[in-house]
């Protein structure tokens, strides 16, 4: 049934109508089942892909498959324009997560409606991904586990929920803390050589992300002792989500992994992408259902969800570029410096440029520095050393050497 009300626009299943009107949408026990099914799932899947990822790349080589890089272009003119063109992109990833918030806050309750509001902007993503696929780029049959990557990214949902209550400071530093945290084990369990260096920039992260969250709690305390009506509600559902958000950054870095698979087999990342995409939102379908939330559309909204759905073509495409053109610590320096900065503006925007008292505004300063530098460490840290020396010994194949 589709219930048309101006000026908005409200897709409710007919079949599901009375249990939705039986469960409030308020019901913190709806909210708390949701998270704990889509927890056990995605760890679930993601132990398996461990598990094949493993046995594939023990049985095809004694590397990890690594995706295929070109020496970063010799031009300073052209790796200039790069780094400002991953430096946008940054931008945009949060700019992107501020519109989803502010497109969820359509709904009765916005954190139900966050899986809805994810689902979406992900089949939104599929109609242009799926022109890929008549390309002339021939296809081979990827591994088992690597189709399954999209199961990874099954708690993305809750980075909403928890951006509305936290900040999108908080947020995108805890969501790349968990993205470290799974590369650094990844690695460790592969090769067991982990450098001191990297385990003390994952440490800064943590230790930044640490700082954020002590200056965010002082905040909030601070602004609902002054009875502040525009300060967000922080309970234990907006706690639980935080801490999914790490799980999720995880999921990302091992997500990542396997998509390397899926675009050699397919000969395009966008392919890649819409395998990803569509598992995700497949296995979000069962919940969709159980949970019975109405997805808001207001006609007036339309064009910030299709935003959303070109900010993401932009990312898979303009991911597939800068790469190319880019060292992988200067690429990941450029997009994370873009996110914690645009972050932290948008936090102003959305408490009317009131910064907080003195001490926690240090807190916060000092938190963002140590994530952005221990971000940035342990990108140097991931370079591949043996990959490095072969591009410099290569040569000059750019035309624009000296």
């Amino acid at each position: 049934m589709i219930q048309i009300t101006s000026p908005s626009v409200v897709f409710q299943p007919s079949r599901f109508v009375h249990y939705v009107d039986e469960y409030s949408l308020d019901n913190d026990t709806t909210i708390l089942a949701m998270l704990t099914y889509a927890s056990l799932v995605m760890v679930a899947c993601c132990s398996v892909i461990l598990y094949l990822r493993y046995q594939h790349i023990s049985q095809n080589s004694t590397e990890e498959l690594l995706e295929p890089t070109s020496e970063p272009a010799a031009s300073t003119f052209v790796m200039g324009m790069t780094f400002a063109w991953a430096l946008v992109l940054g931008v945009m990833v949060t700019v992107q997560a501020a519109v989803v918030v502010k497109l969820n806050e359509t709904s009765p309750d916005p954190r139900l409606h966050s899986l809805s509001a994810s689902a979406f902007t992900q089949a939104l993503t599929l109609i242009p991904l799926s022109l890929s696929y008549f390309q002339s780029e021939p296809l081979r049959r990827p591994p088992v586990f690597a189709c399954f990557a999209g199961c990874c990214t099954m708690l993305s949902f809750t980075s909403i929920v928890a951006g509305k209550a936290f900040g999108f400071e908080v947020t995108l530093t805890t969501q790349m803390l968990g993205s470290l945290a799974a590369a650094l084990s990844i690695d460790y369990f592969q090769n067991s050589n982990i450098s001191l260096y990297r385990l003390l920039c994952t440490g800064a992260v943590i230790f930044g992300a640490t700082l954020l969250l002590t200056g965010r709690a002082r905040t909030h305390e601070s602004a609902v002792h002054d009875g502040d009506p525009d300060e967000p509600d922080i309970g234990l559902v907006e706690k639980l989500c935080l801490l999914l958000v790490v799980v999720s950054g995880a999921g990302y870095a091992l997500q990542s992994r396997c998509t390397v698979e899926l675009k050699t087999a397919f000969s395009s990342p966008f392919r890649a992408a819409f395998v990803c995409n569509l598992v995700t939102v497949l296995i979000w379908i069962p919940l969709l259902v159980l949970t019975g939330v109405p997805l808001q559309l207001r006609r007036e909204d339309w064009p910030l969800w299709i935003f959303c759905a070109a900010q993401n073509i932009f990312h898979i495409s303009s991911m597939a570029v800068i790469p190319k053109l880019l060292s992988y610590a200067a690429a990941f320096t450029a997009i994370v410096t873009g996110q914690l900065l645009s972050a932290a503006v948008i936090d102003l925007m959305n408490v009317g440029w009131k910064l907080p008292s003195t001490e926690n505004t240090m807190l916060c300063v000092a938190g963002l520095s140590c994530s952005l530098l221990g971000a940035v460490g342990a990108a140097l840290a991931t370079q591949d050393p043996a990959r490095a020396n072969k591009a410099s010994d290569e040569p000059d194949k750019s035309g624009a050497g000296a």
